[in-house]
């Protein structure tokens, strides 16, 4: 599990070695409309505007060895969380290692809800852009779609290319 923004990482279990749960998120859709009232009608006409924007609120479970550990990790990460500014890319695998990734995000809150012993939850809240998705580049030899891979020093890796889902 890991929560990352831009380039910074707000949690890794595989490094950090206190996250234990990141809860699956609902995405909140606002949806950006006008309305104008027609001269001489009682009714006003509603229409959409392009703009959307999501809400997403994730839920991060920490465990630490001591109380102490747990307080003073709690009055530092909050300090941190004040000065941070990094946007970008948001990126985050749920605690079923489900994926996710949304473009343009932002952190807007950061909450404590539980802080009980060696226990800490905190919610982040990010205002995001589109999901995004990436799929396989592909060629078609001889009437066959292939997937290019391909082949360096490191290894093989296979190229992609990034889109808005529903766009």
């Amino acid at each position: 599990m890991y929560l990352r923004i831009g380039n910074t990482f707000i949690c890794n279990s595989e490094t950090d070695g206190v996250t234990k749960t990141l809860s699956a998120p609902t995405p909140t859709l606002s949806k950006s409309s006008d309305s104008v009232q027609p001269k001489g009608s009682t009714n006003p006409t509603h229409f959409q505007r392009k703009g959307v924007s999501r809400t997403l609120e994730i839920t991060i479970g920490r465990e630490f060895k001591s109380y102490r550990e747990a307080e003073v990790w709690v009055v530092e990460h909050m300090a941190e969380m004040e000065t941070f500014r990094d946007n970008g890319d948001l990126e985050f695998s749920s605690m079923f290692d489900v994926g996710y990734l949304y473009g343009t995000a932002t952190l807007e809150q950061v909450e404590v809800v539980d802080a009980v012993g060696v226990h800490v939850q905190i919610k982040y809240t990010f205002k995001a852009g589109r999901a995004i998705t990436y799929f396989p580049v592909s060629i078609v030899a001889n009437g066959v779609e292939c997937v290019v891979v391909m082949t360096d020093e490191t290894g093989e890796f296979m190229p992609t290319v990034r889109t808005s889902k529903g766009a």
